[in-house]
């Protein structure tokens, strides 16, 4: 998407903060048990550093402006359709239109009016950058350790500078004490331990809930688009969802564009339909391969 639409964006990216990676190789307790490489050139690139490409690039368009840091504590639509949004200092912003962006945890839905995210299926994930690799890995390394009694994965993933991203993710409906988790797996599976001996944690260990969508929900209403997590646009397999907030931010500013030039921002159909017909079909097959999975990890 990045190439195709933004090809300089995506130099810059390849060029300033990405890590070359050959392949992957999977691990199932400690034995592997598949390895490749995909059929395009593949890149890391820790999300901070990612991030701040996108935003660089976003700010030197023009009238393109940056208001931060606000915390958002109020938005409230006025009569003639704009939006009133109001920060923790009291300061108000105006807008014709609002791209929702604010990941998986905001309660914006019920504030206008949306069906809330399906609450009974929640994935839950944690992180942290390790450096000091006395050898570096140069393909990305999923592990399924022995210890982990859940549905999920383990993995390595190195973005350069002698560094990698290290976590895991399960699917749970109780409450999980990820950083102990965390630990446990990290000193109990030998191939894990082995690969991180010697390393040292750069950055704090932190965790996240991750939506696990069965079925499209509506991300649009008047005046307002939702995208990416906000919009529930994560692979139930994989738990990633940077590609499609990518892609569906994309397709939020075409419809944006088209409503201003309509003089018409009360509906966006065509976007909705996007994610239904282009998006869906295969997080569906992800949904139902996710599924056959933790029933046959909780078998094994």
């Amino acid at each position: 998407m990045l190439n195709r639409h933004y090809s300089d964006v995506e130099q810059s990216i390849r060029q300033q903060v990405a890590c070359r990676i050959d392949g992957y190789q999977a691990f199932w307790k400690g034995r592997r048990i598949a390895q490749g490489s995909w059929p395009m050139q593949a890149i890391n690139s820790a999300r901070k550093s990612f991030d701040q490409v996108l935003l660089e690039a976003a700010l030197n368009e023009p009238n393109c402006q940056l208001a931060a840091p606000h915390r958002i504590q109020s938005t409230t639509r006025q009569s003639n359709g704009h939006w009133q949004i109001t920060d923790n200092h009291g300061q108000s912003f105006w807008a014709k239109a609002l791209v929702l962006a604010q990941g998986a945890n905001g309660d914006f839905r019920q504030q206008i009016g949306l069906p809330s995210m399906d609450k009974s299926q929640w994935g839950v994930a944690g992180s942290q950058y390790r450096t000091r690799w006395s050898s570096m890995p140069n393909r990305n390394l999923f592990f399924i350790p022995k210890s982990m009694s859940m549905p999920g994965y383990f993995w390595i993933f190195p973005v350069g500078e002698n560094r990698c991203n290290v976590g895991f993710g399960v699917i749970s409906k109780q409450p999980v004490k990820l950083k102990s988790l965390y630990e446990e797996v990290c000193q109990k599976d030998p191939k894990i331990a082995q690969f991180l001996d010697g390393t040292e944690a750069e950055t704090e260990f932190q965790g996240h809930k991750i939506p696990i969508p069965n079925k499209p929900i509506s991300n649009s209403a008047p005046g307002v688009l939702l995208i990416g997590d906000a919009a529930e646009l994560v692979d139930p397999l994989y738990g990633h969802g940077i590609d499609k907030a990518i892609i569906s931010g994309h397709w939020a500013a075409e419809a944006l564009i088209k409503g201003f030039k309509s003089n018409n921002l009360e509906s966006f159909p065509e976007y909705d339909e996007q994610i239904q017909t282009r998006l869906w079909p295969e997080m569906r097959k992800s949904y139902r391969k996710m599924k056959w999975l933790s029933l046959l990890t909780q078998l094994a």
